[in-house]
């Protein structure tokens, strides 16, 4: 048995997608380091779930979000909000990049929304009563 530890999401400048994650979105600091290759990562975490934010020399911010095609891959990843309506403005004050403002979810259980972090990974919040 195993439980999830976190998901890695390479970036551009660490320290703006640190203030993004904590500023905007909630989570803390965990612990950050350097790695011997001049890159460095640093641990996020927000109520149980934890990410990992990998800055290294040259990585390359996107200049929009990526068209989505028939390749597999990680679309987005997703938190839970009680208050979804309250994050979608604080993040529209903020000058976030929505892909969706708050709509009903695709499954009819919930609200959520979609939009983008500083390199444009795509983040889902959804609001719900049940705990799935």
């Amino acid at each position: 048995m195993f439980t999830f530890n976190h998901a890695a999401l390479f970036v551009s400048n660490l320290e703006e997608s640190t203030t993004f994650y904590t500023e905007l979105l909630g989570f803390e600091v965990v612990t950050s380091y350097p790695m011997p290759n001049g890159g460095q990562i640093t641990y996020l975490r927000c109520n149980g779930g934890q990410i990992e934010l990998l800055g290294y020399p040259g990585v390359v911010r996107p200049s929009e979000p990526p068209k989505l095609g028939p390749e597999a891959g990680i679309r987005h990843i997703a938190f839970k909000t009680d208050d979804l309506d309250g994050m979608a403005v604080r993040l529209q004050e903020a000058g976030v990049k929505f892909r969706t403002l708050p709509r009903v979810a695709g499954s009819g259980i919930g609200r959520l929304m979609f939009f983008y972090d500083p390199d444009y990974l795509e983040i889902e919040v959804i609001q719900r009563d049940t705990d799935w």
